[in-house]
């Protein structure tokens, strides 16, 4: 099986040609990939169409801290000192230069379900009554500014050690040293919807939204999300909100993906955000 879609890096206006096999990802970049030759060749934006991948139309937006990015760039994970943001506003507010929304929280009262860290501060615990598998994973810095994408622990490990910095929990998590990992039998996982999640490959740091709920998007369940992500080259990836909440923004471009909500992008509890050194 063969898979074929477009590519655009932004802000160029180039346009490429793909081949997506099942085990590999065939790239063909342009000399004047974005900002070439710069600090931000480290910060790179793609755009993917395809109305064949998993026999759907399929609109993918990857934000990528390339080979040695630490050296311009640092992560953080932020929540709102009240109530949502949109994660745009979130990102303006705090001077990043990209950002995606982070993890799950109650829609009515806007608060987090999952745990949170920031700063070396807990900002949010985990919710009495929360799915399982959507807190079984964690994404976290250390104080050192390693990051690790991984099994989650209980909260109160977090709060008592002091080794990281930024801790988001969320779920369920993809893959694991570069397998699949088993995944609940449940509608949130088989059924196509608008996703979000994060990986690390041997040498980048991946941020990845899935349009859907859409005429031109169909989404992606989050066996499909597996698959594409090892063709990515994934080693550890997790999953975190998706639906309405998807959003990829950039400062150079704005709003990068189209969120599915009518109203547009919709405020969020957390982001995870990228900030030029």
């Amino acid at each position: 099986m063969q898979w074929y879609f477009h590519i655009s890096f932004m802000p160029f206006s180039h346009t490429l040609t793909f081949r997506l096999i099942p085990s590999m990802l065939l790239l063909w970049y342009s000399s004047n990939a974005l900002y070439a030759q710069t600090e931000q060749a480290r910060l790179q934006i793609e755009q993917i169409k395809s109305n064949s991948l998993f026999q759907s139309l399929q609109q993918i937006h990857i934000l990528s801290l390339k080979d040695t990015w630490e050296k311009d760039f640092s992560v953080g994970f932020f929540q709102p000192e009240q109530g949502k943001l949109k994660t745009s506003e979130m990102a303006l507010s705090k001077e990043a230069v990209a950002g995606i929304n982070g993890s799950f929280f109650n829609i009515n009262t806007g608060k987090s379900v999952v745990y949170l860290e920031t700063q070396g501060i807990p900002i949010a615990e985990t919710a009495n009554g929360a799915l399982d598998f959507l807190h079984n994973g964690v994404i976290l810095i250390t104080n050192s500014g390693e990051i690790h994408i991984g099994q989650a622990q209980l909260d109160f490990f977090y709060q008592k050690s002091k080794e990281e910095a930024f801790v988001l929990v969320s779920g369920p998590l993809l893959l694991k040293e570069g397998v699949a990992e088993t995944l609940e039998n449940h509608s949130f996982v088989t059924k196509r919807h608008p996703r979000t999640c994060v990986c690390q490959t041997d040498s980048e740091l991946k941020f990845i939204v899935v349009d859907g709920r859409s005429e031109i998007a169909h989404g992606m369940s989050l066996t499909e999300l597996q698959q594409f992500l090892i063709t990515l080259g994934c080693v550890d990836a997790l999953n975190l909100d998706g639906g309405g909440s998807s959003t990829l923004w950039s400062g150079k471009k704005g709003i990068v993906n189209t969120p599915s909500d009518k109203e547009g992008e919709r405020p969020v509890s957390s982001t995870i955000l990228v900030f030029k050194k």
